[in-house]
Parts: C-alpha cells; structure tokens; sequence
C-alpha cells in the first residue's frame, strides 16, 4: 500500500509537472506571437533598418528580458518574420493547389491563392514583398533560397504530367512559377504600395489566361 500511496504521489507530481512545462510553453508561444506582431508594425511603419529593438519592446508591451529571451537581435526577429509568412504562404498555395485535377485550374488556384494572401493579409504581404526583393545576401536570402526552392520543386511535381502529356511546355522548375505568378506578383506590389487603385482580384481571369497562354503547348 505504502508503495503505491509514493508511485500515486510521483504520478501526480509528473503529471502537474508536465501541466506547468506547458502552460509555460503555451505563454511562450503567446509573447513570441505578440514580439513578432509588433515587429511587423514597425518594420512596417518605419522600415526594417530604421527599427530599434526597444521600438519594437515598447510596442509588444513586453518587458527587455522576454524579447532578448526569444531573439538576439532585430535582424533575428526579421529573419524569423520573413521565414514563417513564406512558409505559411507556400503551404497555403501548395494545399489549395492540391485539390485542383485539371493544369487550367491548377493554375487559376495558384493566382488565386496569392491575390487572397495579399488581400486577406495586406500588412504581411507588403512585408514579404519587400524582404523578397532585399538582402541578396546573408542569412534572410540563404533561408528564402531554401524554401523558394521547395516550392519551386513541389510546384514542378504538380505539373510535370501535364508537361509528360503535352498540354504545357517543359521549361526548368524555377521558370513555372515565374510565368504563373510574375504579372501577379508585381500587380500585388503595387496595389500594396497604393500605386494602382484597382483590387488585382478584379483582374484574375486576364492573369489566369495570360498564364496559360505563356505555358501551353501552341499546336504548330
């Protein structure tokens, strides 16, 4: 009996144990979301270079210790940033798309997908532009080359039997993606930056069909 009155008391000290271990991660979770948000506001706000990390302290309501805690440096903060909207922005396009049977609609998915991303997510989005565009160097671009090359790979896969069956041209892996979402891509941009008035979801069916027309194979 006394045995087990000790192994009960060791079960339940394990077990309150393990409930701590993860209410504390779950706070630690919740203040690195609120770092990062606020991190997006004044990287936003007064461009990344131009952003102090008591700036983004102050804005996160978070105290010195917390913040250097979760992230050595602004530019970690940056990098972390920039690496999960692409990795959510990837896996949201890539999911989407792999519902979609036909290249046409595989295609009008991709387009669509980006132009909600950028519609639902504005702040995001205009962040994403700007950190895919800089840093052609270092550890931002050596991250975004990993995983931009991914998706490049997951996106070939898709559409490598419809290359086999002669619907679309075979062009190299990266060059699919920059056909579908390059016009798409720089009208986001500049509905971003307000330099186009008009929402680029109003253009999608001229997107889709000027990406199918740059990928279909023209009967001679």
């Amino acid at each position: 009996m006394a045995q087990r009155s000790v192994l009960g008391r060791v079960v339940l000290l394990i077990s309150d144990n393990v409930k701590i271990a993860s209410k504390r991660c779950r706070a630690t979770d919740l203040r690195r979301r609120e770092i990062l948000d606020a991190a997006l506001v004044c990287f936003l706000e007064n461009g990344v270079r131009d952003t102090s990390m008591e700036q983004i302290r102050i804005k996160a309501n978070a105290s010195n210790g917390s913040v250097y805690h979760l992230f050595r440096s602004k530019d970690e903060i940056a990098f972390a940033l920039f690496v999960e909207g692409m990795q959510r922005y990837y896996s949201r396009v890539l999911d989407e798309m792999s519902r979609k049977r036909t290249v046409r609609t595989i295609i009008r998915t991709i387009i669509e997908t980006h132009l909600n991303f950028a519609a639902e997510q504005p702040g995001y989005g205009l962040y994403l532009t700007q950190m895919g565009v800089a840093n052609e160097t270092g550890e931002i671009a050596e991250q975004y080359q990993i995983i931009s090359d991914q998706f490049n790979n997951e996106l070939y896969s898709r559409l490598a039997p419809f290359v086999k069956s002669g619907e679309i041209n075979k062009y190299p892996a990266p060059l699919y993606c920059a056909l579908i979402l390059g016009p798409t891509t720089h009208l986001c941009r500049a509905w971003l930056k307000n330099r186009i008035p008009e929402d680029p979801r109003s253009m999608t069916t001229d997107l889709v069909e000027a990406a199918w027309k740059s990928l279909r194979v023209i009967d001679s």
